[in-house]
């Protein structure tokens, strides 16, 4: 069963010029990725030890990522794992830089796309 990572309202607005109704966001609309077999490089708790902050790795390509209430995993976290994620800036003591801001985490079950398999 696929989890709901998003639930959306709509407002529904009158265009004069076209004469109809469209839907209209209220809130700004992200796109949900999916990782799958990523190599765990890296994993700490952080915030009160209620946030995961991970470094991933896809083949040669490293990631930075933050779990936001999900450090429950850290003890129970694979060497493997697929990830649903949005990118998001991380602005840190004055440095930005591109993270992504994982949703939801599981064991890699089987090979697939992303990881290592180059």
């Amino acid at each position: 069963m696929a989890k709901q990572l998003y639930r959306w309202q709509y407002e529904y607005m009158w265009d004069f010029t076209n004469n109809e109704y469209y839907a209209k966001t209220k809130y700004p609309i992200s796109w949900v990725f999916c990782s799958r077999n990523l190599r765990v490089a890296s994993a700490r708790a952080v915030g009160d030890r209620q946030h995961l902050k991970l470094g991933l790795q896809a083949g040669r390509n490293s990631y930075d990522a933050i779990a936001f209430k999900q450090g429950y995993w850290l003890q129970q976290l694979p060497e493997r794992i697929d990830i649903a994620y949005t990118f998001e800036m991380n602005s840190y003591m004055g440095r930005n830089t591109l993270q992504l801001n994982v949703k939801d985490i599981q064991p890699t079950r089987e090979q697939g796309f992303g990881g290592d398999e180059e």
